[in-house]
């Protein structure tokens, strides 16, 4: 069980005073302490000792490779992430970048009537913005951009008619958003989205949320 146990770790005893050593570090043995018995041994036994301490010098520089390469692959993986990150940056950077406010507006009490609230919306992009469609969440919302002094058709519950604008760098429009509370009979409160899909390469599509409370 111990010989079984010590092959398992790679020593084995030495044939001239049974000292349990690794195998790989047989040949320095005799040289320490049986510089002539070495002598003594076969050619296929000192063979066998010298491919022993090959082996046994060999893993240190393989782990070093290893770890050369590791380095290399990790600091080449850095960079590129590094250079994707960079150019997702630059282009979002230098791309029309659509902003809306304020993000949401509460009517508050309402009766019966339509109610209408004008929101600002703004290019903080570099390059043009093209808005492509508009939309809402429910039948009682519509809505409509107003830019340059033309506007847009009357959107509703997801409408996505053919039509766009485009948006130079640094100006603004406005997005009116209307609320009728006769598309349903039920009371209490309410809330709506509308939906507006641009270019903005961070945010391809960007809502506003409105509130009421019927009374």
């Amino acid at each position: 069980m111990r010989e079984s146990l010590e092959a398992a770790q790679g020593r084995k005893p030495c044939p001239e005073c049974g000292a349990i050593v690794k195998a790989g570090n047989l040949p320095q043995h005799y040289e320490r302490v049986h510089p002539k018995a070495r002598l003594r041994l076969s050619k296929e036994e000192r063979r066998e000792m010298d491919r022993a301490a090959v082996v046994r010098r060999e893993p240190p520089a393989a782990r070093v490779n290893k770890r050369v390469a590791g380095v290399i692959a990790a600091i080449v993986l850095i960079a590129g992430l590094g250079a994707a990150g960079y150019l997702v940056l630059s282009s979002s950077q230098s791309s029309g970048r659509l902003d809306v406010e304020p993000a949401s507006w509460d009517f508050g009490d309402i009766g019966q009537v339509t109610v209408s609230h004008t929101f600002t919306v703004r290019n903080v992009g570099t390059t043009p913005l093209r808005i492509d469609g508009i939309s809402t969440s429910c039948m009682c919302t519509t809505a409509h951009v107003d830019y340059l002094g033309e506007a847009s058709p009357m959107f509703g519950y997801h409408q996505s008619r053919p039509w766009s604008l485009v948006i130079a760098p640094g100006t603004q429009g406005s997005l009116t958003v209307h609320y009728d509370p006769a598309t349903h009979p039920e009371r209490g409160h309410f809330e709506r989205q509308v939906y507006i899909l641009s270019s903005d390469p961070v945010q391809r599509e960007t809502s506003v949320t409105i509130h009421v409370f019927e009374v």
